[in-house]
């Protein structure tokens, strides 16, 4: 199989302002190869507003998904975007994982 995408790992960090309100900032952390697969785009509504998404299938070495820990709620950024992993699919078997990913907004 060939990895020719470059994914980074985002690490997330959290901080309380002024106001006592919680917020999560994200920084670029480590960087690993994958292959893409990008799904059909799905339309939602939220409130009056359609709001446009699609998955992303990013298949992984099984040693990045234990270096980094990476896990359902891990944030990766690949192509100019953001995304939240959704659920990882083991295959030990073959050395490979898969990401299920979305993008994040």
């Amino acid at each position: 199989m060939r990895l020719t995408e470059k994914v980074t790992h985002l690490e997330p960090s959290t901080s309380t302002n002024s106001t006592g309100e919680t917020t999560t900032s994200y920084t670029e952390d480590a960087q690993f190869w994958a292959s893409a697969d990008v799904g059909a785009p799905t339309e939602t509504r939220a409130g009056s507003e359609p709001e446009e998404s699609s998955s992303v299938t990013l298949t992984v070495r099984s040693e990045a998904t234990d270096r980094l820990g990476l896990a359902r709620d891990s944030r990766l950024r690949w192509d100019g975007d953001d995304l939240r992993v959704q659920g990882v699919i083991d295959h030990r078997r073959t050395g490979f994982d898969e990401l299920i990913c979305e993008r994040v907004r």
